[in-house]
């Protein structure tokens, strides 16, 4: 809540003060100190909004990056993830590849040829 007093027209004395009762002086000076008194007021509950302002903003900061960092290790969890889930698949590829070196080597040791990469008749196996 933010008082606004124009203290100009009635706590200031534009009238010179030689030449005036003491007593009139007096009132004069009371009069300018209850328009300090007032104006400190206003001041200090200006003050205290301001501060109470501040406090919300700077909570509000706090909540936003809490999110952000929330938000930022869940993106580091899922490059990461993301990341494990390739190397896994290279390392199936490079397994899956060595497989199929080692069959081509198998057929070439049999005398078996591949023509097109069309499948192999089935081949009755020999037991004995």
């Amino acid at each position: 809540m933010t008082f606004v007093f124009d203290l100009t027209p009635t706590c200031v004395d534009t009238q010179p003060k030689e030449g005036k009762p003491e007593r009139e002086r007096e009132r004069g000076r009371g009069r300018e100190t209850t328009c300090v008194l007032i104006a400190l007021f206003c001041f200090f509950s200006d003050i205290d909004e301001f501060q109470s302002i501040v406090g919300s903003f700077v909570g509000l900061v706090e909540t936003l990056a809490t999110a952000v960092d929330k938000e930022k290790m869940k993106a580091i969890g899922s490059r990461n993830l993301l990341k494990s889930i390739v190397k896994q698949r290279e390392a199936k590829q490079q397994q899956l590849q060595a497989l199929l070196v080692e069959k081509q080597a198998y057929l070439e040791r049999y005398g078996v040829v591949m023509v097109c990469n069309a499948p192999l008749p089935k081949t009755h196996t020999h037991t004995h």
